[in-house]
């Protein structure tokens, strides 16, 4: 039996997850802050891949207010995260979309406490003694005092609100759970010796993925296609790689030279017949998700 190693399969997921992460913007998605809803797939929609039919199973979606509401774009106008925690905290208990903001603004403080040294060090002691320091930007400054005093254990709390915003129907936070619970795995060695952790995440990771497509985010059919070609979160297939990066193509109304190259690799070990099905596939798929 293959042994798998789980702390250096954490390690694959974060790096594709990053890389996935660097990519989302290329994606052209709606124009406007907020995510564009569109009509709800059939429930007895299938999609099928080389090994077969993939039924994704459909629960109950949102009313269209409903989404435009849980898809609102929301400032967190805090001038310090640590002063007010209770009050945000509290707030991202009840509000999806607040929760994936301040799951935002959390991930921010923690690029600006690497400038630190890390979270520990991100404290208003050091903050003040650098409020001159040339090296750094007015802007690492600003947010440098809005994230300041913040504990390794606040910080952690990303992990419950974005699995919350996630599973609310936050679309943007759909997309992107993979790329923070996977920064989380990476932080907590004693966890991923548990395959079950893994594999709940890989399982919601691919559920969301799928989610997030449903609804019509042009991002989250690329990241569903990465899945499939790179075989961390579910098993390879370059069929359905292939596939979603089509419906990619289709949804954002344009291709661009990366994506085709990936086109290119991916319908290599295709037959003409599953290269014709996948083609139809695709369409089908951006006609269920995103055709307006």
């Amino acid at each position: 039996m293959k042994k798998i190693v789980l702390p250096a399969l954490v390690v694959a997921v974060v790096a594709v997850a990053a890389w996935v992460y660097s990519q989302r913007e290329r994606v052209v998605s709606p124009p406007s802050d907020e995510i564009a809803p569109t009509e709800t797939p059939s429930p007895s929609a299938q999609t099928t891949t080389s090994a077969g039919t993939d039924t994704q199973a459909q629960s109950a979606r949102p009313s269209l207010a409903d989404t435009q509401h849980l898809n609102r774009k929301v400032e967190i106008t805090s001038i310090n995260l640590a002063k007010d925690w209770a009050q945000l905290q509290e707030t991202a208990k009840t509000d999806p979309a607040f929760a994936y903001a301040l799951v935002l603004k959390l991930f921010e403080c923690k690029m600006v406490a690497n400038t630190f040294g890390g979270i520990e060090k991100l404290n208003s002691k050091t903050v003040a003694a650098n409020q001159n320091a040339s090296g750094l930007s007015d802007d690492i400054k600003a947010k440098a005092a809005v994230c300041a005093d913040l504990t390794q254990t606040q910080y952690m709390a990303y992990v419950d609100m974005i699995e919350f915003a996630a599973a609310s129907g936050v679309i943007k936070a759909q997309a992107e759970y993979s790329t923070f619970v996977a920064a989380s795995l990476n932080m907590t060695p004693d966890i991923i010796k548990n395959p079950r952790v893994i594999d709940e995440y890989k399982a919601k990771s691919m559920r969301y993925y799928h989610s997030a497509a449903q609804s019509g985010y042009a991002p989250a059919l690329q990241n569903l296609s990465f899945a499939y070609s790179d075989g961390i979160l579910t098993p390879k297939d370059d069929y359905a790689a292939y596939k979603y990066l089509l419906a990619t193509n289709l949804a954002a109304a344009r291709g661009s030279p990366s994506r085709d190259k990936l086109l290119v690799r991916f319908q290599s070990g295709l037959t003409p017949q599953q290269i014709a099905s996948a083609q139809r596939e695709a369409i089908a798929i951006y006609n269920a998700c995103c055709r307006k």
